[in-house]
């Protein structure tokens, strides 16, 4: 049985809901965790016994911006390839590039569309399989 978990890192309440609605909608039944700033996602991250499948991060989320947190994503040893989608707004193409540079699966532009989440977690997802 398909198991889909996700980790959402984002302040931004309205954004957040927007992007929960969207994976729900997707993806029934689907786990979601989320933390409100980076290092909280970061903590998670490490007392986790089953990884998300993927990790929706704000770009300018409080305490940690994504770049940081991709960096800190590399150093949790064997989670190493966690597939990460950073969310945000306006980014120009060097800030992009610099994002993809450090690991980032993909970069979505807020607000969020249901479609660019659903081909985000489809063509980057870990899909992890457990017992029934």
């Amino acid at each position: 049985m398909m198991k889909w978990q996700f980790l959402i890192i984002d302040s931004n309440e309205a954004a957040r809901t927007r992007l929960v609605g969207h994976l729900k909608g997707s993806f029934p039944g689907c786990k979601l965790h989320h933390a409100a700033t980076g290092e909280n996602a970061v903590k998670q991250l490490k007392e986790m016994e089953n990884l998300p499948v993927m990790v929706f991060f704000a770009h300018n989320t409080p305490e940690m911006n994504s770049i940081s947190f991709l960096g800190h994503s590399r150093q949790l040893g064997t989670k190493t390839n966690l597939p990460t989608a950073i969310v945000a707004k306006g980014l120009g193409s060097d800030d992009v590039l610099s994002l993809y540079r450090l690991g980032a699966s993909v970069v979505i532009e807020r607000p969020t569309q249901r479609h660019e989440v659903r081909e985000a977690v489809r063509d980057f997802a870990r899909v992890t399989v457990r017992a029934a």
